[in-house]
């Protein structure tokens, strides 16, 4: 069962890879550039990312049945959501104002089991 899961996160990564490198050949060589750099600092993009590094872990955690990791894995997609609220507050502030709430009752949930203090 262990190896099927881990053989199917390898097939998922390798297609996401597939996916993202066949839209970077479609793109025009201005957007290129710009891709470029916009790597070249990854930070940001790591900010905006956290749900999805979050996704990952969890899911990792499920395979070899790490409860810290379940811990951390939620921590990422809380602070996700709140730096992805702040970056959608001025397009639309209700989307934002949801992603917010949203990320910080997934932080403070977390922390409250990661305590023991819903126990």
């Amino acid at each position: 069962m262990i190896i099927f899961t881990i053989s199917m996160v390898i097939i998922l990564v390798m297609i996401g890879t597939h996916t993202a490198r066949r839209e970077y050949r479609k793109l025009p060589e201005a957007e290129k550039e710009i891709l470029k750099e916009e790597i070249k600092h990854p930070i940001p993009i790591l900010m905006s990312g956290m749900i999805y590094i979050g996704y990952l872990t969890m899911f990792i955690s499920l395979i070899f049945d790490i409860y810290i990791l379940r811990f951390i894995a939620f921590l990422l997609m809380g602070l996700g959501f709140i730096v992805n609220g702040a970056e959608e507050w001025r397009v639309n502030g209700k989307k934002a104002f949801l992603f917010i709430i949203l990320g910080g009752s997934i932080v403070l949930i977390t922390g409250l089991f990661a305590t023991k203090s819903l126990w």
